[in-house]
């Protein structure tokens, strides 16, 4: 284990020996670390703090601490997932209902600046970029996207980009591309024209994603919508004006009557 001088770990930690953990940083009691993680300096990491094999947390991050305000003092802690990286200054604030700690999935990217509210849960390959903002128990989906400097008070969906003002713009082709998940796009753009298409209520869309739309993009947009929701979906102009006429008689092509007809 690599630990620096100036560093203030405590013997509750558990921190595996192949982590490295940089200057000023501290690791209160409770806290649990996993394999080939490197830590930088002046990093804070609060009890009940769970951090996943492979990752990186920059110069600065603090993670895990109990929300401010009339939570504060009660934090039921942090989980980050395997591979997820933080940036310099990201604030990862800890659960304030119990067991129901903060969740980032697998393989996230959270970029310099962001601040990550109580209760929030992150899916798998997630990326926030600089100075994002996302309120307390806010659930993102996973593979969303969500650009500089937004603030996001709603759920995201799987698959989604969001715009700068918090507003979706539709599916993360070019993540999703990145990701070599190319083969996801034209269902999710489908499910999306389904979902937001307002001929439909809710649970007929689902229906008709299920029906539809390929089974693993199916299932986890479905999922995620039926999932316990505090805050509602994020939507946008996007939304508003629905799919391109044409992926909508492709994802519709016989939509039959209306909800209430």
């Amino acid at each position: 284990m690599s630990i620096h001088g100036s560093a203030i770990v405590d013997p509750e930690a558990r921190v595996d020996p192949t982590t490295e953990i940089g200057a000023y940083s501290v690791l209160e009691a409770g806290v649990r670390v996993g394999a080939r993680c490197r830590i930088a300096a002046h990093v804070f990491l609060a009890g009940a703090t769970e951090i996943g094999d492979d990752c990186v947390i920059r110069d600065g991050a603090v993670v895990g601490t109990a929300p401010v305000g009339p939570a504060e003092g009660v934090s039921s802690g942090c989980r980050i997932g395997r591979g997820t990286v933080l940036g310099e200054h990201v604030v990862v604030e800890g659960g304030s209902l119990p067991d129901a700690p903060t969740i980032l999935g697998e393989g996230c990217v959270v970029q310099p600046g962001c601040q990550i509210g109580h209760g929030v849960a992150i899916g798998d390959r997630a990326v926030l970029s600089d100075g994002v903002v996302v309120t307390g128990h806010v659930r993102i989906g996973s593979l969303a996207r969500i650009e500089d400097h937004s603030r996001i008070v709603r759920d995201v969906l799987p698959y989604a980009l969001v715009d700068e003002h918090g507003r979706i713009e539709g599916v993360d082709e070019e993540g999703l591309r990145d990701a070599g998940l190319a083969d996801r796009v034209r269902p999710a753009q489908d499910a999306y024209a389904l979902l937001f298409d307002p001929a439909h209520s809710s649970e007929a869309a689902l229906a008709a994603i299920g029906e539809r739309i390929e089974p693993e993009v199916a299932g986890t947009i479905v999922a995620f919508v039926r999932g316990r929701s505090r805050r509602g979906l994020t939507t946008g102009s996007w939304a508003r004006r629905g799919a391109s006429s044409r992926r909508r008689r492709r994802a519709v092509a016989d939509p039959g009557p209306g909800p209430g007809a």
